[in-house]
């Protein structure tokens, strides 16, 4: 690690080696070098440093007021449009030191505005994150106060799709708010004079997602924010890019695993810093054959897949309530159900011995009116009994094609059965609460409203999975004695912990084995479409029919 002298440590401290880079236009092993007293910067790099340090003085000298704010909160100077200099002072400074600045201006007026504007905030982007809340960026002033607010708000008023959704608020003070539904899930009204702030901070989101923290990938990604939103404005179909981290399984030589609805791949180097904080750290396992397997608790493996992107703007008066959220609006469901096929994917092609579990951990949602990185994450550590495992080519296949069929064949109807599935295996610390998790999806796949649901679900478990009759009966029994201690919990005389455990061992490998079954060889019972025809058809044999 390397050890800052000097007010070398006051400047990393503040600024980080990210921003230094960029304003100081150095290399980075001469920045360290100067950063650590063994060796100058040239001249134009090192005019630089005198005025970010005093800068840094001064942003610590207020943050240590009493109740202030942390240090970032007092660097907005950096981004902030100077008149006298024509540029905000972090873009002037990176001339100084011999850096360019490019500025490919595009045609069009509302994006050429934003690039403008990213001119001169760029350098706030680059400040250390909040360990919090990863990629937010502090802009709103620079971006109110920037002479280019103006023309940016005319453009988005000469658009009208745009200027629908985004009312000039501030010549029109009367003018009731717009709520704006978003399909990610996320919704709310939306000032014009914040636009700037959430296009500019997605394109960021974007363009560091990828590994391309230079101005002019976030330029790119800026043009691409900009066609995003006016697509889905005019409520063109339009995709935006969503990122799902899990632990539990250690991709071994794996380079990407393709899925229905996008790809499973490591998580690269880069992307660990998209994290939050919270959930740093490792966990390690030694397996029967004695291989040790550490996984990180934020994250090995990666879902890249996409939501449908659409926008719904609704005048909300003073009166109004929220009405419920719109069944068209409701795209971020599909990401919940392709992250649950994923999980229950790695359950099947795993043993109840050696279950791959995989955990998500944190989601990364591009929005591009989302304010800042529209992240979500859990802490896995909270989880019982985690003991991670190697994810070899050979099984990653077999994930995939059980994830193309549970994919092709997953139905309401039998929903809750894999929701509470993923519960019982995965999530539940109390063996009574993961016993009834599995038993209710049981029921889900084979039970009635009418007529005796203990014969009739352990007898359609015997009949798929039983390979003669003395296999059958004895499964039939297992499941019985399995379906009457779930009644006993929910009726309040719970078995013996030790006898709780036994069943819910049982039901584990019971339910790994069925559902593998009926996705992969009994597709035709899933075909029908509620849980007595189900069972009906599995016990009566035969071609099923409703």
């Amino acid at each position: 690690m390397e050890r800052f002298t000097g007010d070398g440590a006051l400047l990393v401290d503040t600024y980080g080696l990210r921003l230094l880079r960029y304003v100081t236009a150095a290399d980075e092993a001469d920045l360290l070098r100067r950063l650590s007293g063994t060796g100058p910067l040239p001249p134009p790099s090192e005019s630089v440093l005198a005025p970010l340090a005093h800068i840094a003085q001064q942003a610590a000298a207020a943050a240590a007021a009493p109740n202030a704010a942390p240090v970032r909160f007092h660097l907005d100077i950096l981004g902030q449009f100077q008149p006298g200099l024509g540029t905000s002072l972090g873009t002037a400074l990176r001339r100084q030191a011999g850096g360019d600045v490019p500025t490919l201006v595009p045609d069009d007026a509302l994006t050429a505005s934003l690039v403008l504007m990213l001119r001169d905030i760029f350098p706030l982007m680059l400040l250390p994150d909040d360990p919090w809340m990863p990629g937010h960026i502090r802009m709103t002033t620079s971006t109110f106060r920037h002479p280019e607010r103006e023309t940016f708000e005319s453009a988005v008023a000469a658009d009208p799709d745009l200027a629908r959704l985004f009312p000039p608020t501030l010549s029109r003070p009367t003018q009731q708010p717009l709520f704006i539904y978003r399909s990610t899930g996320a919704g709310g009204t939306t000032q014009l004079e914040l636009l700037p702030d959430l296009l500019l901070g997605a394109a960021w989101a974007r363009a560091r997602a990828t590994n391309r923290e230079d101005i002019g990938a976030v330029a790119e990604e800026l043009a691409a924010v900009v066609d995003v939103v006016r697509r889905a404005a005019r409520d063109e179909p339009v995709k935006v890019p969503v990122l799902v981290a899990f632990t539990g399984l250690l991709p071994d030589a794996i380079e990407r695993v393709e899925l229905p609805y996008g790809i499973v791949r490591p998580v690269a180097p880069h992307e660990r810093s998209l994290a939050p904080q919270a959930i740093e750290g490792n966990l390690s396992h030694t397996v029967a054959e004695g291989d040790t397997v550490v996984v990180s608790y934020a994250g090995d493996l990666l879902l890249e897949t996409e939501v449908p992107y659409r926008l719904r703007g609704v005048i909300m008066r003073a009166s109004d309530a929220l009405p419920d959220w719109p069944t068209n609006m409701r795209a971020f469901d599909d990401v919940q159900s392709n992250i649950d096929t994923t999980r229950l994917a790695a359950l099947l092609a795993g043993t109840s011995e050696a279950p791959l579990i995989l955990v998500p951990t944190w989601r990364l949602t591009f929005d591009p009116l989302g304010s800042g990185p529209m992240i979500g994450w859990n802490d896995p550590r909270a989880l019982p009994g985690l003991a991670p495992r190697r994810l070899t080519r050979a099984v990653a296949d077999d994930v995939a094609e059980l994830a193309r069929a549970i994919s092709r064949q997953r139905r309401p109807d039998f929903d809750v059965a894999l929701r509470r599935t993923l519960s019982g295996m995965t999530s539940r610390g109390d063996p009574s609460d993961a016993l009834v998790d599995l038993v209710i999806g049981w029921e889900n796949l084979f039970g009635s409203d009418r007529g005796e649901l203990r014969f009739r679900i352990s007898a359609a478990i015997a009949w798929i999975l039983g390979a003669d009759a003395a296999d059958r009966e004895q499964l039939q029994a297992q499941a019985m004695k399995i379906y009457d201690d779930r009644s006993k919990i929910l009726h309040g005389s719970a078995p013996r912990p030790e006898q709780i455990q036994e069943s819910l061992a049982a039901a584990r490998e019971i339910t790994v084995r069925l559902l593998r079954a009926l996705f992969t060889e009994r597709r035709d019972i899933l075909a029908l479409t509620t849980a007595s025809a189900r069972s009906k058809a599995v016990i009566l044999g035969g071609s099923p029919v409703e």
